[in-house]
């Protein structure tokens, strides 16, 4: 769907389409692919006549509705040799529920309508930065609509499933427009770990609360996360693009991003090549202070050139760290080898190749 951010809708506002044509082309049905829609999204409908029209024929319906809340194309075609045409309805975003009924008549005298409802977002999801925080580390949520902010923005109400766990801000205002926002947590220090639940609502009805566990843990654990991916050849000299037959390093960086020390682990690569072709291989990482990071270097089997290969990272890959966040863990880099790269990069061009 598509979403458009314009005023708002105007409530009982009236489409009216006329069809002109020397044949009498009256339509039976009207009909709209939803019920309602949430604003700023499109919304399809359908004409359909009794009958094809003839081969010579082609019937064109005027469109009218370009008012306070809702566009409509200028006109619509129906093609000789077919029976229907569609066309839409452009919504949008709006505070609260609204109708829009749209009427189709034609010079026969025929007439029908529907009516549709226009809806204000509601919340979509909640999503959290970390699914688990040590008690008194500050975490980060997001909270998605499923539409865009109306003229003004709305507001979200926040809850946490136990304030002397985890505390929220009671509502924060999604500008208009815009289809999320970020909020902040701020757990306290428990004595065992306990799981509360993080909750957000458009208004006071349950039904379309959305919830979010987050694990608030009696002891900090650490957070490894795999950064800056660079090609290096011989005497670690940073490479803007491997040369044929070279000698080639993958190295990226691992950083615990948590405030207390990560133990040794082993970062794992798996490289997909052409032909289904892989490699595998293990290197051993060194206890990493908070906010500490290493540089790891893992060789790579020769490329071929105009060929796709894909980097598949993976921190902790023995599992030997309790990490407050395990879904960071993980790093995939798509690269194309191409030959006419090579030949610039042979001329001096330099190459950002880092992610």
């Amino acid at each position: 769907m598509i979403r458009l951010p314009l005023p708002q809708v105007l409530l009982g506002l009236a489409l009216v389409l006329f069809c002109a044509q020397t044949r009498a082309a009256s339509p039976v049905i009207l009909a709209c692919d939803k019920p309602q829609v949430v604003g700023g999204y499109v919304l399809t409908c359908e004409i359909r006549f009794l009958e094809n029209l003839a081969a010579e024929e082609m019937l064109t319906v005027a469109l009218s509705g370009d008012v306070d809340g809702v566009q409509t194309p200028s006109h619509l075609v129906v093609e000789a040799g077919r029976k229907a045409g569609r066309f839409q309805i452009m919504t949008h975003p709006v505070a609260a529920p609204r109708s829009v009924t749209i009427e189709v008549s034609s010079y026969e005298g025929v007439a029908m309508a529907t009516t549709r409802r226009v809806l204000p977002p509601s919340v979509k999801r909640v999503t959290l930065n970390h699914s688990e925080v040590a008690g008194g580390i500050q975490a980060t949520g997001v909270v998605e609509l499923t539409g865009p902010a109306p003229e003004h923005g709305i507001a979200v109400n926040i809850k946490s499933g136990d304030e002397t766990v985890a505390l929220v801000p009671n509502r924060i205002l999604i500008p208009a427009n815009m289809d999320n926002a970020s909020f902040s947590i701020l757990s306290k220090p428990v004595a065992e770990d306990t799981k509360v639940l993080i909750s957000a609502t458009v208004g006071d009805e349950d039904a379309g609360i959305q919830k979010t566990p987050l694990l608030v843990t009696s002891k900090a654990k650490s957070d490894l996360v795999i950064t800056n991916w660079e090609f290096y050849g011989a005497k670690d000299k940073l490479l803007a693009q491997p040369l044929p037959g070279q000698k080639v390093n993958l190295c990226v960086n691992l950083v615990n991003i948590s405030f207390v020390k990560a133990p040794p682990s082993l970062l794992r690569l798996i490289v997909l090549g052409p032909g289904g072709r892989s490699l595998e291989q293990y290197e051993k990482v060194g206890s990493l202070k908070a906010g500490g990071k290493e540089r790891i270097c893992l060789a790579l089997p020769p490329l071929e050139p105009e060929k796709n290969y894909t980097f598949n990272l993976y921190a902790d890959a023995a599992n030997m760290v309790a990490e407050s966040d395990k879904n960071n863990n993980y790093l995939a880099v798509e690269y194309r080898y191409s030959e006419k790269t090579i030949k610039n990069a042979v001329a001096g061009v330099e190459f950002n190749t880092r992610q």
